[in-house]
């Protein structure tokens, strides 16, 4: 498959890369993500975000990540294929305006901004995505005749709302008014 979902007890993890996109979505507990960032001259630095239930953001390919101070942390990661994410998802997504600003933008700022434009989901919103969530896991786990691309539908559906809430975030925090001013 293209795409991989699953859950997990995430415990304390060293920083580490891969080459696919990997989208979190924190089910419950709290903790410390922690990211490799690039600075000037190429020197790299960890910067740690606090990460809590309800959380939900985007970790690019080869980006080093880990996990510290995991306080009974439950979270979801999809896995996409980089490849199949560019040919097929990204040129059915280019018109959903807020899909860059998560995918892309606020990975790149996430350095300048502190990581504080990560997507909270609100309780409803939550409910919706751990139902496509469920939806996708069940297929997974059945393999259905036609369950791969059932999987892509749920995947696609799930990136288009959650980019509709990033979507509404954005227009309440005003998001790019500290990006603007770090340049």
């Amino acid at each position: 498959l293209d795409i991989y979902v699953f859950k997990l007890e995430q415990l304390d993890r060293e920083l580490h890369t891969h080459d696919f996109i990997e989208l979190v979505y924190i089910l419950r507990g709290k903790g410390i993500n922690v990211i490799q960032m690039q600075g000037e001259r190429e020197k790299f630095s960890n910067m740690e975000f606090h990460v809590t239930m309800g959380d939900f953001f985007v970790i690019t390919p080869e980006q080093a990540h880990g996990y510290k101070n995991a306080d009974n942390l439950e979270l979801v990661n999809i896995l996409i294929d980089s490849n199949m994410f560019k040919k097929e998802i990204r040129n059915k997504l280019k018109d959903v305006g807020s899909f860059n600003d998560l995918f892309y933008i606020e990975p790149f700022y996430r350095k300048e901004t502190n990581f504080k434009y990560k997507l909270h989901l609100t309780s409803e919103q939550s409910k919706f995505v751990e139902a496509m969530l469920n939806k996708t896991v069940n297929e997974i786990e059945k393999e259905s005749e036609g369950y791969n691309l059932l999987i892509k539908a749920y995947i696609l559906e799930l990136i288009v709302n959650v980019c509709r809430f990033y979507s509404e975030y954005q227009k309440q925090k005003n998001i790019y008014k500290d990006i603007s001013r770090s340049e």
